[in-house]
């Protein structure tokens, strides 16, 4: 990215060009559970805490002995202070129990997810999320958006905004899994300007393509039927839990399409700019573990985690950029240089504007 050079010092200039230099063409966006944490929804720690706090209360007696004891292994892995993730991979493998315990941290996301929808749609302007995805559509007709997250912060942000987003489904009120029938509303009739003698053209409008591979809170699995609906469905929502089941149900409907188009869309970039992610993710790490210098990167959080300073250490020239949190500014790594600003640059908001301008 151009600030990886041994005898360069690392310098808020070289910093915020590298920055603007991803903004391009080929642009892959990925999105982890800290930009959520931001909206007050719960983060890992907490989802850790309330499984362990609720699961005994619901799912008390558990029909065979084997997902008992498994239970409690991971009980004790998380009182033990292992993080959700490592605990449940470390020790989940019952379909049952890891179903139970998605549908658990869906409801609990649920609940907290409401007052940040609301705060996205009632504000007087725009979120800064929103107007990036906008700013990216003007620099290409599609944008990869990647996201581990459940939630559904991103397609509101997006509709605030008025963005157009992909997400393989087509239909409104309630919709249904097809990559293509959902390409196909896309469509739109553009009449060019100025020459009335040209016929009227079809264009794809353009969009974010949103991708979720851990599924969504409003998709539903009602008998044999896969909807997307944002009112309630009957039906076990269709998420994977943290852990164990990943690479199981990674190959089940809908996760298998989404996870290949973000699969694809990493391989295929020309940057990548991750936002609250923490790399606890075995699932996509495959596919972010490239050879130094092939894909630009740029890593914003809040506070970066073991897996993503081992991520940094992997090539010289990605940049990470976390709080500092004795002067509320920001620490800049590349390499094995720091640099520190009195700006938060970690804050996705404040990074928008003040790098990028929008």
């Amino acid at each position: 990215m151009g600030v990886n050079e041994e005898d360069d010092a690392l310098t808020e200039e070289g910093v915020y060009a590298a920055l603007q230099g991803l903004l391009k063409k080929g642009l892959v966006l990925i999105v982890g559970s800290g930009a959520s944490s931001a909206y007050g929804l719960p983060g890992m720690a907490q989802l850790a805490n309330h499984v362990l706090e609720k699961l005994p209360e619901e799912h008390g007696d558990f029909p065979r002995k084997d997902q008992a004891d498994e239970w409690d292994a991971i009980a004790d892995r998380l009182r033990e202070g292992d993080g959700l993730e490592t605990a449940l991979e470390a020790g989940l493998t019952s379909k049952r129990l890891g179903e139970q315990i998605a549908q658990l941290v869906g409801n609990y996301i649920a609940e907290s997810e409401r007052e940040a929808l609301s705060q996205i749609l009632h504000a007087e302007q725009p979120s800064q999320f929103g107007l990036f995805l906008a700013h990216m559509l003007r620099i290409t007709d599609q944008f990869d958006v990647v996201t581990t997250n459940y939630d559904r912060l991103i397609e509101v942000h997006a509709a605030r905004a008025l963005v157009t987003i992909d997400t393989m489904f087509f239909g409104h009120t309630v919709g249904r899994l097809d990559a293509q029938r959902s390409q196909d509303e896309l469509w739109q009739i553009h009449t060019p300007a100025g020459d009335k003698r040209r016929k009227p053209q079809a264009r794809r409008r353009p969009h974010v393509s949103l991708s979720k591979p851990h599924g969504s809170l409003n998709w539903y699995l009602s008998g044999e039927i896969l909807y997307r609906s944002d009112i309630i469905v009957e039906g076990n929502r269709r998420i994977i839990a943290p852990g164990g089941d990943k690479f199981r149900l990674g190959y089940d409907r809908p996760f298998d399409v989404q996870r290949e188009r973000a699969n694809r869309a990493i391989e295929a970039a020309s940057g990548i700019l991750f936002v609250g992610y923490g790399f606890n993710d075995s699932h996509l790490e495959t596919y972010f573990s490239k050879e130094p210098g092939r894909t630009p990167s740029a890593v914003i959080s809040k506070g970066l985690t073991s897996n993503a300073r081992e991520y940094l250490r992997q090539d010289s020239s990605t940049i990470g950029i976390e709080e500092d949190s004795q002067t509320g500014g920001c620490i800049i790594w590349c390499g094995n240089q720091q640099l520190k600003l009195d700006k938060p640059l970690w804050d996705f908001n404040v990074l928008t504007k003040e790098v990028f301008a929008i």
